[in-house]
């Protein structure tokens, strides 16, 4: 009797890989896009033709744990010569001597078209300067940007332009108009992007881009945040914006499209102003209201 289901599961197991390499080229990669990019990458030794499929997944994804993976990322990217569809990396832990790679990684997937970019990195508590280039491309639809980062330029007239960006999502940032030299004020990036339907702010302050108009912008989520503690460098900046910022007397503009409202709220909320923005929502379906503890 065993021996019979185990004959049953090697028959199987032959059907199955059948099967599978009976898919087009075309299909396997995308199942491969699924994987993590090193996981795909063990396939090459399945066989002559898996040997170089996983090259051209759509989708490139890295957790990484340490610096010793970045020659593996560089080897990747030195064999891509296919268009990249998403590419999302999570670093455990990074410091000032991976930005070399970091940025080499970017701009190869902004060569490529890349259309979505997910970055994230995990215990680090400086700024990440991104390449200005990121901030000028006609390919990327969806941006995620989940750690400290700052938008630096070299040009005091440049200015951000997604034309085809319709999701932004961005983790710890200041949304002002902050005077500081030589980078790009959050609020210009938002108005840099023209069709955004989109946009998610989390761990935040300041509320400028309320400012402009967002005609098509669908889904909002604003995820409040405590003033930041004067040890982290920022209590200039927390000054500028208290005596600078009279959004609230300020004349806002309506969200025609928004659908979904999402709020995180805490004890430093202006409720006025929260009431002021439901009242230019004339298409508003759903109000999600969170209390932070």
């Amino acid at each position: 009797m065993a021996e019979d289901q185990q004959s049953k599961r090697f028959c199987s197991e032959k059907v199955g890989d059948g099967l599978i390499n009976n898919l087009p080229d075309e299909l396997i990669c995308h199942i491969l896009s699924f994987l993590l990019t090193k996981d795909a990458c063990k396939t090459s030794v399945l066989s002559k033709r898996w040997k170089s499929l996983y090259t051209m997944a759509p989708n490139l994804h890295f957790e990484l744990q340490n610096k010793k993976e970045n020659n593996f990322v560089n080897a990747i990217f030195c064999r891509r010569t296919q268009n990249i569809k998403k590419l999302k990396i999570h670093r455990l832990k990074y410091s000032q001597t991976d930005h070399s790679n970091f940025d080499l990684w970017i701009l190869k997937a902004l060569d490529l078209d890349v259309m979505e970019l997910d970055l994230k990195l995990v215990k680090y508590n400086g700024n990440i300067i991104l390449p200005h280039k990121l901030f000028r491309s006609e390919s990327l639809v969806v941006l995620k940007l989940g750690s400290p980062f700052k938008f630096q330029t070299l040009l005091s007239s440049f200015r951000p332009y997604l034309p085809s960006l319709k999701i932004l999502h961005i983790t710890l940032c200041i949304v002002s108009v902050l005077d500081i030299k030589d980078f790009i004020p959050l609020y210009e990036l938002i108005y840099g992007c023209p069709h955004l339907e989109e946009l998610g702010l989390e761990q935040y302050i300041g509320l400028d881009f309320l400012r402009f108009s967002l005609p098509f912008l669908k889904r909002l989520c604003l995820n409040y945040t405590e003033p930041l503690k004067p040890s982290t460098g920022y209590s200039e900046i927390i000054k500028f914006i208290k005596e600078k910022e009279n959004l609230h007397k300020s004349q806002l503009l309506p969200f025609r499209s928004l659908h979904y409202l999402w709020i995180g709220i805490t004890q430093y909320c202006n409720m006025d102003l929260i009431i002021r923005v439901l009242q230019k929502t004339p298409t508003l379906k759903v109000l999600v209201v969170q209390e932070k503890v």
